[in-house]
């Protein structure tokens, strides 16, 4: 059962990691990587959300599904993106304002870029899916 500190706030958490992976890849929030979404006029783009919570593990702490898909105009800027978050993931104890982020993993098996076309303009994609486990920093400083 949540305690009232241990509350997640999706929004809020999905605003962090923007600005957490927004770090990483070099991006910034709301100009290169978006929460929710890379933006429909936007050409190209990294998208951060939280796909879903977690419930079926055995571990205390909150778990979540969390997906990084990018949208570039050439298929080196999606391979710099996959090459990125390699090097950073895993990843175990990282701070956002808001949340300790206790464990992060990539979750599936790896690919590489793809190509589709987007309003008639052929893209290059990449994605990651993370599992992240984490904690309120409200429930780790009492």
């Amino acid at each position: 059962m949540e305690t009232d500190e241990m509350k997640i706030d999706v929004p809020q958490l999905e605003r962090e990691l923007t600005a957490y992976f927004g770090g990483i890849l070099k991006l910034e929030p709301d100009a290169g990587i978006y929460r929710g979404g890379v933006p429909a006029k936007v050409p190209c783009g990294v998208a951060v959300f939280v796909d879903k919570r977690i419930t079926d593990n055995t571990i205390n702490f909150p778990m979540f599904e969390v997906q990084l898909l990018g949208k570039f105009a050439t298929r080196d800027e999606a391979w710099e993106m996959l090459l990125l978050l390699d090097e950073t993931l895993p990843a175990w104890g990282e701070k956002t304002p808001s949340y300790l982020l206790v464990s992060m993993e990539k979750r599936g098996d790896s690919i590489g870029p793809y190509t589709a076309s987007d309003d008639g303009t052929l893209k290059h994609y990449a994605s990651c899916n993370i599992l992240l486990s984490l904690l309120t920093l409200d429930s780790i400083d009492k």
